[in-house]
């Protein structure tokens, strides 16, 4: 078989090409195949790359998906918290102010710092006005007067030194950086 071989050898000088011109086309071959190789692996490398990418952009979706639905149950806890919290103080109800410390944690941490000998009462009062109710809606649901609230609202400036040309509710809720506007109407009377 090595004979066999050995008869389809050619010599280049039989078909009139120089050993240089078969050396120069031997290394422009040489390149050529480089080139298709170092494509081929860049090529594998981008597609690898690639499904990397996709696997990726899957994996920030659905986490994305899973953060939107985790916010959603957070807001509709904070709803149902704000609606049972509205339900407990207009009902006068003692768990009122366990909730409300509860969704507003710095309010009365607040309040405490300026007055340390910050009332129960006047600490209810504060959170009345945070929840943006109005002297009226106050006096019904603790079945006081309305002169009585009047009355505790008017201490309540003397005892925070607040000065008469500040909307009370406006000071309560800027108290505490940590609790949001009120959500109710901020009309006082």
């Amino acid at each position: 078989m090595i004979l066999g071989l050995h008869r389809f050898q050619f010599e280049p000088w039989y078909f009139g090409i120089t050993i240089q011109d078969q050396i120069q086309q031997n290394i422009r071959l040489n390149s050529i195949l480089e080139v298709l190789i170092l494509t081929g692996f860049n090529s594998f490398y981008v597609f690898e790359k690639n499904v990397k990418l996709i696997s990726l952009n899957n994996n920030y979706q659905n986490s994305n998906e899973e953060l939107i639905a985790l916010k959603a149950v957070v807001e509709d806890t904070q709803i149902n918290n704000m609606e049972e919290l509205l339900d407990l103080a207009k009902s006068g109800d003692p768990g009122f102010l366990s909730l409300f410390q509860y969704i507003f944690p710095g309010l009365r941490d607040a309040l405490s710092e300026i007055n340390p000998s910050l009332g129960q009462e006047e600490f209810k009062l504060c959170a009345y006005i945070k929840l943006g109710f109005n002297t009226k809606e106050i006096a019904h649901f603790n079945h006081l007067s309305i002169r009585t609230v009047q009355t505790k609202k008017s201490r309540l400036r003397k005892t925070f030194n607040i000065p008469s040309q500040k909307n009370l509710y406006v000071w309560v809720s800027e108290i505490s950086e940590n609790t949001p506007f009120p959500v109710h109407s901020t009309v006082e009377d």
